[in-house]
């Protein structure tokens, strides 16, 4: 069995002019793992289901992406904007001086870049920054963005026609995913464009065999029903349960030689994923990890195949109107997404910030891992976990604490 996780973040800069409608963290500002963990429970939040819990939504992002964008936006930011960014990640009040933010990014950049030798894991992080021609980019800027986050910065040819630019971009996005994406579609309108895509694609340590997969039901709700197709198959693997919240909890590790990173799975045994996710923090999130034994544990969990997108600029507008302390007064006339620190031109505006992720889990392995995963014992010494209600998945690094991704799945296949 492999995982797969491909995301890209898009962060549209039009310029409103008349021709266009282990890693070492700095001391001084929050570690990154609490950050991470602070943005996705922010996200999670903004877009949690209703308190009559009718609302059954997916949710994938990957916080580390969001960061890096987000990142060099406040780089480029106005005062407010840049304050609102660092509270929706958490960042100290003080984010006047970014230099530590753009080192522990550049530092995690600089880790993942190593690869892994084997090439049963891949990471790979890239940033670009498309922009018309005829947008001169502060020079100090760009050598930040470029030294930094290792982004490349590429010009669109004011002579050159709009499938060209579509062009460019798409080769970009091709090459950067390895042509799981195809296509990201700009307008004439789009002037600059911050563009980041995080792929991650592993192995897990111990495959599932495609034998053992069956069809089968998951339940959304207590009353609703969806057909699911299930992977199953008994693994020695770190497991914990917890009476209070009812839920239980495994560790799935990826072979690689290079990292160490894992699929959590939080499977409730009842229809409280909301609750789970309303009392989970970083802090209690290790607490638990803490608390995992190895045991034999018969699995039984859906095979995944989904595609998500989320736009932050509403999180940005709500982040801004807490910076102002609520203040009715806000100005009609001042841009609160001015970029004045990206370009010359006065009228430099963050349009918005967009993140789309595809996520799926499958079977992969050897006739070899099929035959030796393809013994189920229900003799009553294993653990039994059966992932059939709304679930939560979480991609750690495990040596830094570094959350990668976070998927709350209602519907395991979309």
């Amino acid at each position: 069995m492999a995982s797969g996780f491909c995301l890209r973040i898009f962060a549209y800069v039009p310029f409103l002019l008349a021709r266009f409608c282990t890693i070492t963290i700095p001391a001084e500002v929050p570690k990154i793992e609490e950050s991470l963990f602070n943005l996705t429970l922010n996200l999670q939040e903004a877009r949690s289901p209703s308190p009559a819990g009718d609302a059954t939504e997916n949710l994938l992002l990957s916080p580390l992406g969001f960061s890096l964008v987000l990142g060099q936006i406040a780089a480029g930011a106005n005062p407010v904007l840049r304050e609102a960014i660092g509270g929706l990640l958490g960042w100290n009040e003080d984010t006047d001086d970014l230099t530590n933010i753009h080192t522990y990014h550049e530092n995690i950049l600089r880790n993942y870049s190593a690869g892994d030798e084997e090439s049963s894991l891949q990471i790979n992080i890239n940033s670009a920054l498309f922009h018309r021609d005829f947008i001169e980019i502060r020079q100090n800027f760009q050598e930040l963005v470029e030294e930094s986050y290792a982004t490349e910065l590429i010009p669109l040819a004011e002579n050159a026609t709009e499938n060209e630019h579509q062009q460019t971009v798409n080769n970009w996005v091709k090459n950067v995913t390895k042509d799981i994406i195809q296509t990201f579609p700009i307008s004439a309108k789009t002037i600059s464009l911050f563009a980041n895509v995080v792929y991650f694609n592993a192995e897990w340590e111990e495959p599932f065999s495609d034998q053992l997969t069956r069809p089968g039901k998951f339940f959304p709700t207590a009353d609703k029903t969806t057909n699911a197709t299930y992977l199953q198959g008994q693994q020695e693997i770190p497991y914990m349960e917890n009476k209070e919240l009812d839920f239980k909890m495994i560790r799935m590790p990826y072979k690689s030689s290079k990292f160490n990173m894992s699929m959590y799975i939080l499977a409730p045994q009842k229809h409280n994923l909301q609750e789970i996710i309303q009392n989970l923090t970083l802090s209690k999130f290790l607490e638990y990890r803490d608390q995992m034994s190895v045991k034999t544990v018969n699995l039984k969990i859906p095979k995944v195949s989904l595609k998500s997108k989320i736009q932050l600029k509403g999180d940005l507008e709500r982040e801004i109107k807490k910076s102002l302390n609520g203040s009715k007064t806000i100005s009609k006339t001042f841009d609160y997404f001015s970029l004045p620190n990206v370009s010359d031109d006065s009228k430099c505006s963050l349009s918005n910030v967009v993140q789309e992720s595809t996520f799926n889990v499958y079977e992969k392995g050897t006739t070899f891992a099929a035959l030796t995963a393809g013994y189920i014992n229900y003799d009553g010494t294993a653990k039994n976990c059966r992932v059939d209600k709304p679930y939560l998945s979480i991609i750690m690094d495990d040596s830094n604490n570094i959350m990668l991704f976070w998927a709350r799945i209602y519907h395991p296949s979309v």
